[in-house]
């Protein structure tokens, strides 16, 4: 909430956003957990599904790594990351241009669905 040019938690006022304190943990714990979850993650299963490429119908690899390519095509195995990344695109979105005016995130927003949509419709 902005209070005469500072920015204070909505939630409890008395703390004060952007100081020391919420810099060190937002560069100590929000941006490492958003780069290892939101990015790491996803690539590593997506690293390890590449390489099972040519052994997707083999029951063991179906057991490990199944539940992400099983709805799909053979060859758009890798779909389910495709949703997934647009996903975090919007969820980044919502999170950090709530900052701005609500046209600029309803476009960017809109944006990406349009690619998303562009996508789904090509492949």
């Amino acid at each position: 909430m902005d209070i005469d040019g500072s920015y204070f938690l909505y939630e409890d006022l008395s703390i004060e956003c952007f100081d020391e304190t919420h810099n060190f943990y937002a560069s100590t714990c929000a941006l490492p957990g958003m780069l290892i979850w939101g990015i790491a993650s996803p690539m590593l299963a997506l690293v390890l599904l590449l390489r099972e490429k040519k052994f997707l119908d083999e029951i063991p690899v179906k057991m490990k790594y199944g539940f992400l390519y099983i709805g799909y095509r053979k060859k758009r195995f890798i779909w389910e990351f495709v949703i997934l990344y647009r996903k975090i695109a919007i969820v980044f979105v919502s999170v950090f241009l709530a900052a701005f005016n609500v046209p600029v995130q309803a476009l960017t927003a809109m944006f990406i669905l349009i690619i998303a949509f562009y996508l789904q419709e090509h492949y």
